[in-house]
């Protein structure tokens, strides 16, 4: 079953990594966009083992064919929470969107942390009365004097560059 198909893991442009894969399957690209799934991770670098083990909320494949989808829920056995299956454009827009929600909470945080700290009141008091009005989890949100400025991490350059791509390839209007 398995044999002709890519599973890849990484984050790509959505529609348009096909092509370049299409070589992995040992079939045409026109046969390939069908063959393709992918597979995001949504592991933080510095815990992904943990994460993968512990808290792997989501399984998300982005492929066209039911039986690929149930053979790719069976290998990751009961550690993800939910799983969903999408097209692998559905999958890769996914990917792009968590990781830009979670860097807009950075920037958040890190802003009002200095905020708060300018103004000598203490940003973590602030922080939990918000979250107590809310529904938003703590993720991201915590913030000291040692935290790094901004996001870390190989992921954002790579994404920001990928999102940038596929709206000018497609002419797309996103402000």
């Amino acid at each position: 079953l398995i044999e002709k198909y890519a599973i890849l893991h990484h984050t790509a442009s959505p529609r348009i990594p096909s092509k370049p894969y299409s070589h992995l399957a040992g079939i045409e690209y026109q046969q390939f966009s069908n063959r393709i799934c992918f597979v995001p991770e949504f592991l933080r670098e510095r815990v992904a083992a943990g994460d993968f083990i512990e808290n792997h909320k989501l399984l998300a494949v982005g492929c066209l064919d039911k039986d690929v989808y149930d053979f790719i829920v069976k290998l990751h056995g009961n550690y993800p929470k939910h799983t969903v299956q999408m097209s692998p454009t559905q999958c890769e827009i996914l990917k792009h969107y968590h990781n830009f929600l979670n860097l807009a909470r950075i920037i958040i945080a890190s802003q009002f942390y200095q905020i708060a700290k300018n103004l000598h009141e203490e940003y973590h008091e602030i922080k939990d009365a918000v979250l107590y009005s809310t529904s938003l989890p703590n993720q991201y949100l915590d913030w000291t004097e040692n935290s790094m400025e901004g996001a870390a991490g190989p992921c954002l350059p790579k994404d920001l560059a990928s999102l940038v791509n596929l709206v000018a390839c497609n002419k797309i209007n996103a402000p």
